[in-house]
């Protein structure tokens, strides 16, 4: 599934921030749009294109959902509450 801002639905918001949080919490480092390309969840498949990620991070990050780590290429993020140090 391809997802858009239209057809970005509350499931998918979860599968997502799921996504972010096994990251972060987990893995112990920021995320970043490569993370999100293309990615499963519970047997199920998900790929984002830049333009709805850039979208998304910029309403999470406008709620304070999650903040810039550090500014590379790509840019990654990271959840307030937690700092993840540049690998």
């Amino acid at each position: 599934m391809i997802v858009t801002d239209d057809s970005f639905s509350e499931q998918d918001s979860r599968c997502y921030e799921a996504k972010m949080k096994e990251i972060i919490l987990i893995e112990h480092r920021p995320f970043s749009f490569a993370d999100f390309r293309e990615f499963e969840i519970g047997g199920e498949k998900y790929q984002m294109n830049d333009g709805t990620f850039r979208n998304n991070i910029s309403k999470l990050r406008k709620t304070g959902e999650v903040e810039l780590a550090f500014r590379s290429r790509p840019a990654s993020y990271t959840i307030p509450t937690k700092k993840s140090a540049r690998l």
